[in-house]
This record gives C-alpha cells, structure tokens and sequence, in this order.
C-alpha cells in the first residue's frame, strides 16, 4: 500500500491569533463608532447643555454671592452667614431673584447661539460669557487675595485683616475689568484672524488676468489686518497680571499649610516660587504666540503677493523689456519677508514654555483631585502639600523635557542656500515660497483625541467639586438647621446630600464636554459631507 502523503498543515494557533487580532479591531473600532454616535446623538438633543445651563447658573450666583461675604467679613465661615442672612426675609428674595436671573441667563445660554432667530438669545449667548467669566475672576482674586494676606501674616508675624476688604475689592474689579478687555481683545483679534485667512485664500486664488495687474495686485497690501501696538503691549499686561493672579492663587498659597520652621520649608518655597515664575512666564509666552500667528500669516500673504508680480514680470519679460533693477528690488522684498519669517519660528525655549503650560496643567488638574478629598478635613495633611509639589516638580519636567526634545524645522537654512545660489532664476523663486509657506504656515488648532478625553475628565472633577461645595450648600444651608452641638454642615445627612449633588452636577459638567468634544465635531463633520456634493456642482456648472 502506497503511503499517503502528508500535506503540509498550517500552523494551527496562528489562525486564532489572527482571528483574535481581527476581532480586537473590529471591537475597538465598534466602540469608537457606537460612542462617537452617542456624542453626536447627545449633541442634537440639546438636553445635557439644557441642565449643565441650569446647573452652571447655580453655581455662579453663590459664586458671586461668597466673594462678597469672604471680603465683608473676616474670620468667619461665609456659609454659616449666608445660612443666616437667608433666614431673613430679604436675604431669601435677593437669593431667589440672583439664582433665578443667572440659572435663567445660563440656560438661554448654553440652548443657544448668537446666530439665534430671537434677539434676546443671540444678546443673552453673547453676554452670558462674560457674567460667567467675572465670578469665575472674582473667586479667583478672592483667593488670590486670601492665600497674599495669610502669607504676608505668616512671614511677618503681623495681622492684615484690617486690609481684606479694600484691597479684596480693588483687586476684584482690576481682575474683572482685566478679564473682561482681555476677552474683547480675544473677539477683536479672532475677526482679524479670520480676515487675514480668508485674504490669503483669495490673493492665492487670484487669476492670471487679476495678477498681471500689477496696480491692482499693490492695492492688496493695504488690505492686511493688524492688531495695533497698543493692544498688543495692553495684552501682555494683561496676560501677566493673568499668569499673576494664578501663581498667588494656586501655587504659593500651598505654603501657608507647611510650618516655618519645618525641613520642608525652604524647598517648597523654591519649587513654589518656580512655579509661580512660570504661570507667568507661560501666560506671556502664550500671548506672544497669538500674537506671532497673526505676524506670521500677514507675511506669508505678502510673500504670496511677491510671488504673483514675479509671475506678472516674468510673463511681460516675455513681450518687452523689463529693466533688471524691478527683478532685483523684488528679490530683495523676498528676502526681506523670508527673513522676517524665519525671525518668527517657533524657538527651543518657545517649546520649552509651552511644555511647562502643559505641565502646569495637569499640574494643576492632579491638585484638584488631590485637594478635592481633602473638603470635610479640617487641617490639611503636610505630607499631602510635599507629596502635591513633588509630583509637580516631576510632571514638569516630565512635560519640558519631552517638549525640549522636539526637532526644530529643518526647512529654513536649505531654503535660504536655494534662494542665494539661484536667484536669477524666477521658477526657484516661486518652489522657494511655496516650500517656505508650507514650512511656516500656521497650522490649524485641531484639539486631539487625548485632550478632548482630558476636557471630559477635567469637567468631571470640576463639576464635583462644584456640585458638592457651591451646589450643595447653595440649595441646603438655607434650609438646614443649626445643632447647639455640632456644625449642621459636619452632619451627614448633609455631606451625603453634598456628596450626591456633587456626583450628579459632575456626570452633568462631563457629559456636556463630552457632546462638546465629540458630539459637536461629529455633526461639523457630518455637515462638511453633506455640502461636499453641492459644492462639486456649483464649480463644474
């Protein structure tokens, strides 16, 4: 009998662990599909921005109303005199109309835009910003002011409860009045962004007709937007006194939980100060590079503007003489807005700042975790203020580092070479500004996918926090009663019902980022498919 022979086999356990492999994929890729349809779902319904609206209102008005109780009175808990002043007949009508005006303003808000049909809801979106950007200051500067005066007690040895009021209030209205030009200054230089993007599309989309036009093709350079140099000094004020304000309020007032005479002094006090050096160092690097994109974007249009006369000349060198000294004079303005590109690249210390922005960030984010814990503690720990700094310091240099690392653009030193060996020759000059546009072009802010999930994250620990302090006490101490033995607000029919509103406004504060991050982008996106055909058939007609 003839043997049968054995046909080769293929190795049985590569077949499940590619079966495996395909099935993760398709699981992870089902779950990204279902959860982006869910943003997008919760998005078009309108209803977690419906309650994120009521729920922000909330805490805004007690927002506002704690500022003015922490600075009228000193050394006492402003929640048990809200508590009081509630109990009065006038403090309950002035309570109820506050909330009832900001939960309404906030609501109108967040279910609406300024593009609304009614005028009241495109004046109530574009203000309401701005009300919520000033107790968001407010609460700021208080904090600012307290964690100022409690250090300048704990060096000197000398109580400034005497100063708290006026000095609280001055500094409140010079952070409101700095927030609220700040903002207006955002608004002012996002319409000149928006009007230099749209005339670079157009000088690059000029035709041939329009840019042997030299005449016409001049008239352009008056139409470059520029934010004056007076706002542009007023702004980095603005963002230090900002980065300012921040340093005081959350980093060195973490100094006041740590003993003078304690061993950890000396280095908190140093990795404090660092920080606080580089809240503002950061703010200002922040401003400055808004204020480079603008700088960058009106060059890159001027450069394309050199371009298309050196095209125009170089088609009329075709018909008739052309002196050689206008080809001279236009390859020197060349060099001139190339030269002053490359002035305004991003640098190593540039990204360095932004890498400590990152780090302070998260930084920061950590803390609030960290010290959310700590709100029904009445001292808090020192180990957990050193262990609070020590994972700083690490994150910063985690966030440096990695942004040091980054490698500079390459583009700029061959370029230049191309431009001074073959500058007689008009087609090198025109690869030469399309390689440097493309090189320096601003590249467009896209948030990513870990960031969008870090907004959620961030909403989350923001909203219980808010939830169970401002909330909580907001909608109970003026309905709790006072024990002769213990504070009401220690009971725990109260922390229960703190905890709980805290974990309810912080699903609300999430899932609205969430339908924010994602959501919103889906449907954006959606859109842009949807006109793509439209758009197709309007250029072939």
């Amino acid at each position: 009998m003839k043997k049968k022979k054995k046909t080769a086999q293929p190795y049985p356990s590569l077949i499940p662990v590619r079966d495996k492999v395909s099935s993760h994929a398709s699981l992870s890729e089902s779950l990204s599909i279902r959860h982006l349809k869910l943003a997008k779902k919760m998005h078009q319904a309108g209803y977690v921005y419906a309650l994120h609206g009521l729920l922000d209102g909330g805490v805004a008005a007690y927002g506002s109303m704690k500022f003015f109780f922490d600075m009228l009175f000193i050394n006492q808990s402003s929640s048990i005199l809200i508590h009081d002043w509630i109990q009065t007949p006038e403090g309950i009508s002035i309570v109820m109309l506050e909330s009832m005006a900001f939960a309404g303003l906030s609501f109108i808000a967040n279910t609406s835009d300024e593009n609304a049909s009614s005028a009241f809801k495109q004046a109530t979106a574009a203000f309401w910003p701005y009300c919520r950007n000033t107790v968001s200051e407010l609460k700021k500067t208080s904090r600012a002011v307290t964690n100022t005066l409690k250090m300048a007690a704990f060096f000197k040895e000398q109580n400034f409860d005497h100063i708290l009021m006026p000095f609280g209030f001055t500094m409140g209205v010079v952070s409101v009045v700095n927030r609220i030009w700040f903002r207006r200054m955002q608004n002012r230089r996002q319409l000149v962004k928006d009007k230099l993007q749209a005339l670079e599309k157009e000088v690059t989309a000029l035709a041939q007709a329009d840019w042997q036009e030299l005449n016409k093709l001049h008239t352009y350079y008056y139409k470059i937007p520029t934010q004056s140099k007076t706002e542009q000094k007023l702004a980095y004020l603005s963002a230090a006194y900002t980065g300012l304000l921040e340093a005081v309020a959350f980093h060195m007032g973490i100094l006041t939980f740590v003993s003078f005479t304690s061993p950890a002094f000396i280095p908190l006090v140093t990795c404090c100060m660092a920080f606080a050096i580089l809240s503002i160092a950061t703010r200002i690097h922040e401003e400055y590079e808004h204020q480079r994109e603008l700088e960058v974007s009106g060059l890159i249009i001027k450069l394309r503007l050199k371009q298309k006369e050196l095209m125009a000349l170089t088609v009329l060198a075709k018909t008739q003489d052309i002196d050689g000294r206008r080809f001279e004079l236009l390859y020197i303005d060349i060099l001139k807005y190339s030269n002053g590109l490359k002035a305004k690249a991003t640098t190593a210390f540039g990204k360095t700042l932004k890498g400590a922005r990152q780090g302070l960030t998260l930084y920061a984010f950590i803390n609030k975790i960290m010290f959310g814990a700590t709100v029904f503690l009445s001292v808090v720990p020192v180990a957990l203020a050193v262990s609070s700094v020590v994972i700083g310091v690490f994150i910063l240099l985690c966030t440096i580092i990695k942004a040091a690392m980054k490698q500079t653009n390459w583009v700029e030193s061959h370029l230049n070479q191309e431009l001074n060996a073959e500058k007689n020759i008009p087609a090198m000059i025109n690869i030469f500004i399309d390689d440097l546009i493309q090189a320096y072009h601003p590249a467009e802010k896209n948030k990513s996918f870990w960031r969008s999930w870090f907004d959620v994250a961030w909403a989350f620990f923001s909203g219980l926090d808010k939830g169970r302090k401002s909330i909580g006490y907001f909608l109970m101490v003026s309905f709790a009663e006072r024990s002769l033995h213990e504070d009401y607000l220690q009971s725990p029919i109260m922390i229960n019902l703190s905890i709980a509103l805290g974990v309810i406004s912080s699903l609300v504060f999430s899932l609205r980022m969430y339908a924010l991050g994602f959501g919103a982008k889906q449907d954006k996106e959606s859109a842009d498919v949807k006109t793509q055909p439209a758009l197709c058939l309007t250029s072939y007609k």
